[in-house]
């Protein structure tokens, strides 16, 4: 398996387990996510509700590989 297919499982596999948590979904915006979590702290999220987004979501955010992974993905 590449290194790609374990990362597009991973955001796949994390996006079904926020929409078993919240009942809700955001498909793969990781800011949507953010800003429903942070304010409603579902599956123990701890993340500060003053932050806009943690700087390890931009980084993934602003990363090819990430890009890549979602864009195969597709939007929902």
């Amino acid at each position: 398996m590449r290194p790609k297919d374990r990362l597009v499982d991973r955001i796949r596999d994390g996006r079904r387990l926020l929409m078993s948590i919240s009942g809700v979904d955001f498909g793969y915006d990781l800011t949507a996510w953010h800003n429903h979590l942070k304010e409603t702290r579902e599956g123990g999220y701890t993340w500060n509700r003053t932050i806009v987004l943690p700087k390890i979501m931009k980084d993934a955010l602003a990363s090819e590989e990430w890009q890549q992974a979602v864009a195969e993905l597709g939007t929902h």
